[in-house]
């Protein structure tokens, strides 16, 4: 599925279009696929994916980007919290 995160086609936190990597918000084998199928990716720069300042060694930036994405699922699924918890098991708010 389409990202319901983001539309344009360049880096999520920064804004660059080169060189960009999908994003699953939620990793990990079976919340990757939950990412998938519910459109909870962006799009990231290398350096904001996989560099020593990226995504996965920022806990701060990973945790905001988690709950900025469960709150717009939220919404856009119309799911309340009991929902979210069914399909992720984890509050990130």
């Amino acid at each position: 599925m389409d990202s319901i995160i983001q539309k344009e086609n360049c880096c999520f936190v920064c804004g660059e279009t080169k060189n960009l990597h999908t994003h699953h918000i939620f990793f990990g084998t079976a919340k990757r696929q939950l990412s998938e199928k519910y459109g909870l990716t962006i799009r990231l720069c290398v350096w904001h994916h996989t560099s020593s300042m990226g995504i996965h060694h920022n806990k701060e930036m990973d945790d905001d980007i988690k709950a900025m994405a469960q709150t717009k699922a939220m919404n856009y699924y119309g799911w309340n919290l009991d929902e979210w918890m069914k399909i992720f098991r984890r509050n990130y708010l």
